[in-house]
């Protein structure tokens, strides 16, 4: 797998896996936190509903009790005018718009005798006091209350009187200017000075306007939101068919076992809540009910985690591109280098070295590819400047070759001039041919050996020349080595420095995203209880709420600080692999140099090499030296007993003194041109 695949796939999954649990983590907290805000918000509703319905009957009740509390100080005092008593139940009607009507009743014979009042003012056909006070065209009007029989005065006058205590009956259907109505009444018994229960007032108030409200308040789009009595009639449902009507079996179970505060249950993907709402002044209860799919309760939780999740692949997939293209800025360079390499190995010197001006270890390598470049170059340039001297000896070679050959043609000129005069003295010479054949055998053997020291000293001189070269190479060689182990030396030592202030980065960034983390989530937390708070306080608590909502934003923000540190934690590992590779090429680097110091060894066997042939050939020459110096002492000798010859050739070799003289100004013209060469 190539350097930029290993780099893509590295990143990507880890890029990947850290999204993954990112919004894993955050889908399940923002799933609890929705579930959690779903209570406190079912919790809230419920709450207002019964407040409300306890406002609303407890108006009626309070009205009622003020009503009998009125007429128990007429009935104690002794008052027998009931009109006065009439007047008392009517004001209170007309100063309670709200209401249907009110009524109140005595017993026969209280606050005067009824044979006394038979059909007049406010009472019956019978004299008892009995009217029912309601609002007809902006007034309040009154008719005898509809008592005994089938008018269930046993919810609303006897019970209430028995029990000696305020009560409110159960709701019921009653009709209203021609409109069934569902209503509730208010009873509150009337006592004497003795205790005795002698009458009772009535406020009978219409549930429409509550239901209204109960329907408005409504906050969810599943389920139903609804109010039940404590025999559980529906007094408040959506469904206007099941008004007044008594609720399903279960439902009444479960409100008799729901506790003083709020319950709620979940079944089959349905939540349920039961608040108990308290009548004032009595034992009886009425329920809030209210009923939400759980899906609805999380519904925004999960679009904000489907809207996380697209963000979350969009920012995958931007991401694998740049780790795409990261892998390639780093590998891209990396190979155009190694590629360049294979061309040096190859013998291009002349392709530029690119990115030498890099500051990072890509630099640093192109930087000593150049060097290793440069030194091909001047290995090229001094094995061209060899060539061309070996080329110039050659030319010397034959130059001298050219002169030797005009030199034989001068000497045998002369020589054939030398050879007339020598037939002159061959009389004398015969007298010295028997010492000349001695000399002669003497001086060959010393020019045997002359000719012997002068090829061993032109091999000797050979082979130093050889020797001369091989030392420079050497040297430059040893040169090249010593700078590429100090490039690598540096570049290890940079590496180690930056492998070391990478680890001691990575472990302190990491602990300033965990405390990072720990105060998003202590501010989290905060911001939630701050709004729990809020909504406890209700409308005192909004400016409270919306700084609560700031510091949630600010956990936000905090988070997305934190998810950047750790785009720069993946910088910093991609800086660590940037620094095992460096550390690679530099264990690179230095095999090249063992390939240097093999080429130097080689150099010192081509020295050794010339060494010993260099020796050999000077202990040869030194034994020619040694036969040489012998031969002389010998040819002496026989130079003394021809001596006495010499008188005789003596006007011969005048003449062969003067050829021998223009011998010598050709040969010293020879050699003057060959030192030219």
């Amino acid at each position: 797998m190539s350097l930029r695949n290993r780099i893509f796939l590295s990143a990507s999954a880890v890029f990947l896996v850290g999204f993954v649990v990112l919004i894993t983590v955050i889908s399940v907290m923002m799933r609890q936190s929705a579930e959690k805000a779903g209570r406190e918000q079912v919790a809230d509703v419920t709450l207002a509903i019964a407040t409300e319905v306890s406002k609303t009957v407890a108006e009626a009740q309070l009205a009622a009790r003020s009503a009998a509390d009125a007429l128990e100080g007429l009935v104690q005092a002794g008052v027998t005018d009931r009109n006065a008593y009439g007047s008392v139940m009517k004001q209170i009607v007309a100063q309670n718009r709200q209401f249907v009507g009110g009524g109140a009743i005595l017993e026969p014979d209280v606050g005067g005798l009824d044979a006394d009042n038979r059909g007049a003012g406010f009472n019956d056909a019978n004299g008892r006091f009995i009217p029912y006070f309601y609002h007809k065209d902006g007034s309040v009007a009154f008719d005898p209350l509809i008592f005994g029989g089938t008018s269930g005065s046993e919810e609303w006058y006897d019970k209430p009187r028995q029990l000696r205590r305020d009560t409110v009956t159960e709701p019921y259907l009653y009709p209203v200017n021609g409109v069934d109505v569902l209503m509730a009444t208010a009873s509150s018994p009337i006592l004497d000075a003795s205790g005795k229960a002698v009458g009772g007032t009535t406020i009978d108030v219409s549930l429409a306007d509550l239901q209204q409200q109960i329907t408005a308040t409504d906050p969810y789009e599943t389920g139903y939101l609804g109010l039940v009595s404590e025999k559980g009639i529906w007094v408040s449902h959506p469904d206007a068919s099941l008004l007044g009507k008594t609720a399903e079996a279960g439902l009444v179970n479960r409100l008799r076992g729901a506790a003083a505060g709020l319950t709620l249950s979940a079944t089959e993907g349905q939540m349920e809540a039961i608040r108990p709402v308290e009548l004032i002044n009595t034992d009886q209860k009425w329920y809030v009910v209210m009923t939400v799919d759980e899906s609805e309760l999380l519904a925004v939780a999960d679009r904000t985690r489907n809207i996380a999740l697209m963000v979350a692949l969009v920012v995958v997939a931007i991401g694998t591109g740049l780790m795409w293209l990261l892998g390639s800025t780093i590998a891209r360079p990396i190979l155009q280098l190694t590629l360049r390499m294979r061309n040096l190995a190859a013998g291009d010197v002349q392709s530029a070295v690119e990115h030498t001006g890099r500051k990072d270890e890509i630099g640093q390598m192109a930087n000593a590819l150049g060097v290793f470049v440069e030194n091909a170059i001047e290995r090229a340039k001094l094995q061209g400047e060899s060539e061309q001297a070996q080329l110039a000896r050659v030319e010397r070679q034959k130059s001298i070759d050219a002169m030797i050959v005009s030199f034989e043609a001068e000497v045998r000129q002369a020589l054939s001039q030398v050879s007339a005069n020598t037939e002159r003295m061959e009389h004398t010479a015969g007298a010295l041919n028997a010492i000349a054949q001695t000399t002669s055998g003497k001086v060959s053997s010393v020019a045997a050996s002359s000719e012997t020291t002068q090829i061993s000293v032109q091999t000797v001189a050979s082979a130093s020349e050889e020797l001369s070269a091989s030392i420079a190479e050497i040297s430059r060689q040893v040169d090249q080595t010593k700078g590429v182990v100090s490039i690598a030396t540096r570049a290890a030592a940079t590496s180690n420095e930056r492998v070391a202030s990478l680890d001691s980065a990575a472990q302190k960034i990491g602990e300033v995203v965990s405390l990072i983390q720990a105060i998003a989530e202590q501010t989290n937390l905060l911001a939630l209880n701050a709004t729990i708070e809020a909504a406890r306080a209700g409308e005192a608590g909004r400016g409270f709420a919306v700084v609560a909502a700031e510091v949630k934003e600010l956990a936000n923000q905090t988070a997305k600080a934190t998810e950047e540190i750790s785009n720069q934690i993946g910088g910093i590992q991609t800086s660590t692999r940037e620094a095992v590779t460096s550390i690679q090429e530099i264990a690179r680097t230095m095999t090249e140099v063992n390939q240097f110091t093999a080429t130097i060894a080689e150099a010192i066997s081509q020295q050794g090499e010339a060494t010993r042939e260099i020796t050999v050939n000077v202990q040869k020459a030194a034994t020619c030296t040694t036969d040489m110096t012998d031969n002389v002492g010998n040819v002496m000798q026989s130079a003394q007993e021809t001596s006495q010859s010499a008188s005789d050739v003596l006007t011969v070799s005048q003449d062969v003194s003067r050829q021998a003289h223009r011998l010598q100004d050709t040969i010293a013209g020879f050699l003057a041109r060959v030192r030219a060469a």
